[in-house]
């Protein structure tokens, strides 16, 4: 099995090639491919959302996005922000799995907890397991960086996309924390992808001098002189 995009290929381990079995195109299952993308947000154009629906359009794949809802409240009183955290977590950890397809794409919602410590990544760790285990998902694309880690299991191939800086120290408010949880992503993943050179650079510090550049692009129909909007 192969994973096509953007001129490269992901090999998934395909055990019938394996066995010397002759399977004709049309009888092949699509690939299955969970994407946690790196935030939830469809009401702009995010990096894993816009390859899910590039990847949906194409029969040989099957698509699926894990969705959730951020929910922020500022409270001036910590003990109010406090009370709203733990409601928040104990009503996304108690929510029914829940899958729904929109415009080819099998949007997931699972049960989850937001606060990004140890126990709640564990959580929805062992949430996202049962999810790959009961619809046979063969590959995970991840871009995210301290809510759901991606699952451990070694029979599918595991792609993760390094978005931004979270491995440089100072490179955000919470970057001990962003650091811990990519290096953990990296060392699980047979391919590496990130967006610029100078991330490419970082990850070679880092002993991984194989990861694929694939940078962001530009919508340029929303940039057209139809839009009011000119390129120059």
């Amino acid at each position: 099995m192969k994973i096509l995009y953007d001129g490269s290929e992901y090999y998934c381990r395909d055990r019938d090639r394996q066995k010397g079995k002759t399977i004709l195109s049309q009888d092949r299952e699509p690939i299955r491919i969970l994407i946690i993308p790196h935030q939830p947000n469809r009401n702009v154009k995010v990096r894993s959302l816009e390859l899910a629906c590039h990847l949906a359009t194409k029969p040989e794949y099957e698509v699926y996005v894990l969705s959730w809802r951020l929910r922020e409240r500022s409270h001036p009183n910590p003990f109010f922000k406090l009370g709203f955290k733990i409601q928040q977590n104990l009503e996304s950890g108690s929510i029914e799995p829940k899958t729904r397809q929109e415009r080819g794409i099998h949007w997931v919602r699972l049960p989850h907890l937001l606060a990004p410590d140890l126990i709640c990544q564990d959580f929805n760790l062992k949430q996202l397991q049962k999810f790959v285990k009961a619809h046979r998902i063969q590959v995970v694309i991840s871009g995210n960086t301290y809510h759901f880690p991606m699952p451990k299991r070694s029979s599918m191939l595991r792609i993760y996309d390094v978005v931004d800086d979270y491995l440089s120290p100072d490179s955000n408010p919470n970057w001990r924390r962003t650091r811990r949880f990519t290096l953990g992503e990296l060392k699980k993943a047979e391919y590496i992808l990130t967006i610029s050179h100078a991330l490419q650079a970082e990850l070679k510090k880092l002993g991984y001098g194989q990861s694929l550049r694939i940078p962001n692009g530009m919508d340029l129909q929303a940039y057209t002189a139809d839009n009011g909007k000119a390129i120059e």
